[in-house]
């Protein structure tokens, strides 16, 4: 549908599109010129659309120069041009998501009649490439005389837009807002004419990834995708069923915590819904914090093995990290209930010195204690490994 050439504005828009025809640019460039002439037919669109149509258009046909400006030689500019219509014809031939499903209304003239209806948007699809459709004559019905419609109380299009047709889109990207948006919908018709209204998308959000997959409970993991939308609350995020929270969300990730009600184990479940569409399900292993139950000396020089025990460990030395004071010492070997590290130099010694065990993100919740000195003497199993033994000091 054309926009009428008397409009100044418009007519500028149209030049737009004949030069960048002259200039060479894609097709994609050129469309998104041609879309902002078609979509600045709604007066609601032009006042209180987020981003004007205009501005869009010329970003895109920058895009589309800057990318043609990277490539020389023939044969590339040839490739580029191939790849760019493929890419446009994959674009124009994606199926797209609905929004708001299909919505008929019948008339019961011959009279002006009065139908009011809601737009509701879920959380983050106000983001998406939204269209507008309207069809005057639906499922074998004849159309209406004549077609009205406001957006909150805001002309959106009248009869003369349809220009003959009996099908009308219009752009509203960026021109609403998450929640509910009254349409009111004036028409003149006989009894049993209808039309049919709906909202579509040409773009929808997807996860293709989420990181690390094994985690502690209150680990932060990152999911990974495309077309994301940058409002948590468009995010609702299960872990083995378990609610999880979400921040830091961008369009191509978002990142939630394991909670801390999830059961440790293998292959957990990860559902993700966005904007009330359900994405694929991952699986992730949630690890159980590491325990120390015994360590094989109460007093130990540097340089020496310590042996500690417990559960919970890993049988991948480079997923344990065990501190002396702070100070690393070099994991030798591990499995899930034993530890091979050697001690590092402490300095100030005889000292007390603090055992961490961390595995992974997760750290033990009770770290042991012994004493370094120049001394090695083995525990005989009778001394606890939270502290040092009295008769060493």
């Amino acid at each position: 549908m054309k926009a009428p050439l008397n409009n100044s504005k418009n007519s500028k828009k149209i030049q737009k599109v004949q030069k960048a025809k002259v200039a060479g640019l894609s097709a994609l460039a050129i469309a998104a010129l041609s879309t902002s002439v078609v979509n600045a037919q709604s007066p609601y669109v032009q006042t209180y659309g987020k981003l004007k149509q205009e501005e869009r258009a010329e970003e895109a046909a920058k895009q589309i120069q800057n990318s043609s400006k990277a490539t020389t030689g023939s044969d590339k500019t040839k490739g580029t041009s191939t790849s760019t219509a493929a890419s446009t014809s994959a674009t124009t031939q994606k199926k797209s998501e609905m929004i708001v499903k299909p919505k008929q209304y019948v008339s019961a003239g011959p009279k002006w009649q009065q139908f009011i209806d809601y737009i509701n948007l879920k959380p983050g699809q106000e983001n998406l490439p939204l269209k507008f459709t309207i069809l005057n004559g639906s499922s074998g019905t004849p159309p209406l005389k004549a077609i009205n419609a406001t957006l909150s109380g805001r002309n959106l299009f009248s009869q003369k837009d349809f220009q003959g047709k009996r099908k009308l889109s219009i752009n509203l990207t960026d021109a609403l807002t998450a929640g509910s948006t009254q349409i009111v919908f004036q028409a003149y018709g006989d009894a049993g004419s209808a039309f049919k209204w709906q909202i579509t998308s040409n773009v929808s959000p997807e996860i293709t990834a989420i990181s690390p997959d094994k985690a502690g409970l209150g680990s932060d993991i990152t999911a990974k995708g495309k077309n994301l939308p940058t409002d948590k609350s468009a995010y609702k995020v299960k872990v083995d069923s378990v609610l999880a929270s979400v921040s830091d969300a961008a369009t191509d990730n978002f990142k939630f915590k394991i909670p801390k009600d999830v059961k440790p184990g293998k292959d957990k479940k990860v559902e993700i819904t966005i904007s009330g569409v359900k994405m694929k399900t991952f699986k992730i292993a949630i690890q159980a914090a590491p325990e120390l139950t015994y360590m094989s000396h109460i007093s130990i020089a540097d340089g020496q093995t310590l042996v500690i025990k417990g559960k919970n460990f890993s049988k991948d030395p480079k997923d344990i990290q065990v501190t002396f004071n702070g100070t690393k010492g070099q994991v030798t070997g591990s499995s899930e209930d034993s530890i091979s590290v050697i001690f590092p130099s402490i300095e100030n010694i005889p000292s007390r010195v603090t055992v961490q065990v961390k595995v992974g993100d997760m750290a033990c919740t009770k770290p042991g204690m012994i004493l370094g000195s120049m001394r090695n003497i083995p525990n005989n199993g009778t001394y606890s490994p939270f502290e040092v033994a009295p008769h060493l000091f």
